[in-house]
């Protein structure tokens, strides 16, 4: 007979299978290998990198398949080496606009990178981190569960800016409003939009040009990303006691019902907000506009 026997169609099918992890197999006892023979060379280069830690800026960093190269982004994750500003923005200018995000990753928790550099690198930081999760999307269309991974890892980029207390306001309220971040990374951000807006409202003293930027921040923020940070914004903004008149308009619009009963029980509020909140479909922003309405009427002029 020509027919192929059930045990070997069975062995067949899972012979792939086993292939791959044989060969990750052998690729982790090379790397191994690979390791233990480097050793003494890796540690040569993190002993000098910890002595002067500017000649990460060499060329021997950035070239591929050696203990250099390694050394670089363990020396970053290591926080008693004390890189300074000008090498970490060194470093960047290497690496960018290339592959290596994980050392772009590392540099980005760095306290010692300040924020003006950090202004500075975001554009090209967006551009390499988008490209390269295009780039992996198309890699592994078939793969979807590696794929999230790859994407989650890619993502990391984002979420140390947001963490690295020397980002600037204004990269901070673009990642709190960006659409491809990650949501812890957006909550991150959000949160320290609000931190912000709270801080700059409690010295006093805010420009109105200033509290129309932190509405329309908010109102982004609510609008893609519905959590609480934008909702607090708007309510920081209405107990605020200079915030004017056309910001607090907008802010009886807003689809929440202790925003626009915080502004109906806001003193000297126009008439004209209050009648707009008489038609609210919230319960409390209803009933509070109509309380201030007779209460003003049963006061006299």
């Amino acid at each position: 007979t020509n027919e192929i026997p059930s045990p070997w169609i069975d062995m067949l099918k899972v012979a792939p299978e086993d292939m791959e992890e044989d060969r990750e197999r052998a690729w982790l006892i090379n790397w191994k290998k690979r390791q233990e023979r480097e050793k003494p060379e890796y540690d040569r280069i993190l002993s000098s990198i910890a002595g002067n830690p500017q000649v990460v800026l060499s060329p021997e960093f950035y070239g591929t398949n050696s203990p250099a190269n390694r050394v670089l982004g363990d020396s970053l994750e290591n926080p008693e080496i004390p890189f300074t500003d000008e090498v970490l923005v060194g470093i960047m200018n290497r690496v960018l606009p290339g592959k290596r995000w994980d050392v772009v990753k590392a540099v980005l928790t760095r306290r010692e990178l300040t924020g003006q550099s950090i202004d500075v690198l975001y554009p090209k930081i967006l551009a390499m981190e988008r490209r390269i999760a295009k780039e992996r999307r198309i890699m592994l269309a078939n793969s979807p569960d590696q794929l999230e991974s790859e994407i989650t890892r890619i993502r990391g980029i984002t979420d140390a800016i947001a963490a690295n207390p020397n980002a600037g306001i204004n990269v901070i309220e673009d990642i709190a409003t960006r659409d491809d971040a990650s949501n812890s990374t957006v909550v991150t951000a959000q949160r320290r939009v609000l931190e912000n807006t709270r801080a700059t409202l409690a010295a006093g003293n805010v420009p109105a040009k200033a509290i129309t930027h932190m509405y329309e921040v908010a109102d982004r923020m609510a609008v893609l990303r519905p959590f609480e940070s934008g909702q607090d914004v708007f309510r920081a903004l209405v107990e605020y006691s200079g915030t004017p008149e056309k910001i607090i308009a907008k802010l009886a619009a807003v689809d929440d019902p202790w925003v626009q009963e915080a502004v109906a029980a806001k003193p000297n509020v126009p008439v004209r907000i209050l009648k707009a909140l008489e038609s609210s479909k919230y319960d409390s922003g209803r009933a509070k506009a109509r309380q201030v309405l007779s209460d003003r009427r049963n006061s006299g002029p």
